[in-house]
């Protein structure tokens, strides 16, 4: 399994202090309880750090990112503020085609958030300097030292190492005349149990267990981590997903509820793309669908409305209801496609355009991308899985053999019916997109899923389902503009032209 998100990790040689943490769904520079130890004493500074928070950042407008986005955020502008500019520089010359980095351009709109998060790592680390030095002279201690080598590196996490923290949120060191001293705030924070601890390891153990996937956990990243600790009571991580966001990858992924397997849910996107997508659909399972798209309802998921569904700490996120094409299925293989030259919109920006083009060149010539795409195994009761990566390195001329691995479960059994089934469906798309002169997509995605398990009856085992799928970037056509949508009709046109190539082939 690839894991494409990391993050820096580091040790300061000799530094008695360990950082803070942060949750999204508290203010954003709200404190959680820290603890430093000197020489065998411990202070917990959780009220003063609240305090200085307060004076510190002065930005109550910023807008936080999103989960998957702040630790990023949070643990870049710590290393910043712990090192020099010339870190920051480090890391945006090095991930400048990288949006999750956009953070560092001013222009971005959670720049704010970062500069703020910036000063207040510095001003903290002045004020943990300053109550250090009271500390030991109080106690007559010898300064440890609090400079050291630096050490950057990539390295698994353990879960009982990213132990969700508990926030405090009382007020009861903040009356009016207190100095916020150590002697004031005493040693009376929240601290963490060991037996917290463990259930928040068994929370992420259980979660891990239910998905169909072999998952190791130390080498999933802190944000991996986070989010599935944090998967809402009653739902999990929707088994099967090839494509997209998932919680294993530190995004917030679809989710499935415990007892309705026939639903999935998808997170909306932020902004104008959700928005679009809800409209999208709204628009699609309303009263009033003109003739031209009656059949494209037969060709997407069906939809069940919106949803707002709160994780374990209380953060409410909006979900798309939609039908699950897995559930029907005992052994699903799955593939997932984005179909057409261009992912972009017409509202896109020339940045967006070029990151698109550099991530892979080869679509403007296939005109689809394999976003994911996993294989049942029937020897093993295992998948093959294929993952964006292993999309990203298809070119012209492998492109006929990447998606014949789709239909190969490594253990020569070949599957006509499948491919006759597929093929058919996929005809049937294209033919309503030649004719449909209402919409235009982009960035729209094929979902294509067979029965992998050979032993079932043979009218079970041959059967096909395939939707289009992802419409946050579809739009209904000009007045006056008759033209058929270009984009969809050549993605369309090429995924058959291959499929119909390994037809004769077989």
């Amino acid at each position: 399994m690839h894991v494409f998100f990391f993050f820096y990790f580091f040790s300061f040689v000799g530094d008695p202090m360990t950082s803070g943490v942060y949750q999204q769904g508290s203010h954003p520079y709200d404190a959680y309880s820290h603890d430093m130890q000197v020489a065998g004493y411990q202070y917990n500074l959780q009220a003063f750090y609240h305090a200085l928070s307060e004076q510190a950042v002065g930005a109550r407008g910023c807008t936080p990112p999103p989960p998957d986005l702040q630790p990023v955020v949070d643990k870049t502008a710590e290393y910043v503020a712990k090192n020099d500019e010339l870190f920051e520089r480090t890391v945006l010359e090095k991930h400048c085609d990288d949006a999750r980095f956009g953070f560092l351009n001013p222009w971005n709109q959670y720049y704010a958030y970062y500069q703020s998060k910036k000063r207040f790592f510095k001003e903290r680390m002045k004020a943990i300097a300053a109550h250090n030095e009271q500390v030991m002279s109080k106690h007559n201690v010898q300064r440890l030292s609090s400079t050291g080598s630096v050490s950057f590196k990539l390295a698994p996490v353990s879960a009982k190492s990213l132990a969700l923290p508990r926030p405090d949120f009382s007020t009861e060191h903040e009356t009016e005349g207190e100095k916020n001293t150590l002697e004031d705030v005493g040693v009376n924070g929240i601290q963490e149990t060991e037996e917290e601890e463990e259930e928040e390891e068994a929370i992420v153990e259980k979660v891990i267990q239910e998905l169909d996937e072999k998952i190791d956990q130390t080498q999933l990243t802190d944000s991996a981590m986070e989010l599935l600790r944090l998967v809402p009571d009653g739902y999990l991580p929707l088994p099967h997903q090839v494509g997209g966001h998932r919680h294993i990858d530190g995004k917030l992924g679809f989710l499935r509820r415990r007892g309705r397997p026939d639903l999935l849910y998808k997170p909306l996107q932020e902004g104008s793309r959700g928005l679009r997508e809800v409209e999208f659909y709204d628009f699609m399972f309303g009263k009033s669908v003109p003739d031209d798209l009656k059949l494209l309802k037969e060709m997407i998921p069906l939809y069940f409305g919106c949803e707002d569904i709160a994780d374990r700490a209380g953060n409410p996120y909006t979900y798309l209801k939609l039908e699950d094409l897995t559930q029907v299925f005992s052994k699903p293989c799955i593939l997932d496609v984005k179909i057409g030259r261009k992912v972009w919109d017409h509202l896109a920006d020339q940045d967006k355009i070029d990151r698109e083009l550099k991530k892979y060149p080869a679509q403007q010539i296939l005109g689809f991308r394999i976003t994911g795409m996993r294989v049942y195994r029937p020897s093993k009761d295992d998948y093959i899985y294929y993952d964006r990566f292993f999309g990203r390195s298809v070119t012209e001329c492998t492109a006929e053999k990447a998606l014949s691995y789709f239909l190969d479960n490594g253990e020569g059994q070949e599957r006509p019916e499948v491919l006759a089934g597929i093929l058919s469906k996929l005809q049937r798309i294209l033919a309503w997109t030649q004719a449909q002169c209402s919409l235009r997509f982009y960035a729209t995605s094929l979902l294509i899923v067979y029965e992998g398990d050979v032993s079932l009856a043979t009218k079970e085992k041959s059967r096909v389902e395939i939707r289009l799928v992802d419409f946050a970037h579809t739009y209904h056509k000009s007045p006056g503009d008759s033209d058929p949508d270009e984009n969809l009709l050549f993605g369309m046109e090429k995924i058959v032209h291959f499929m119909e190539r390994l037809k004769c082939i077989n």
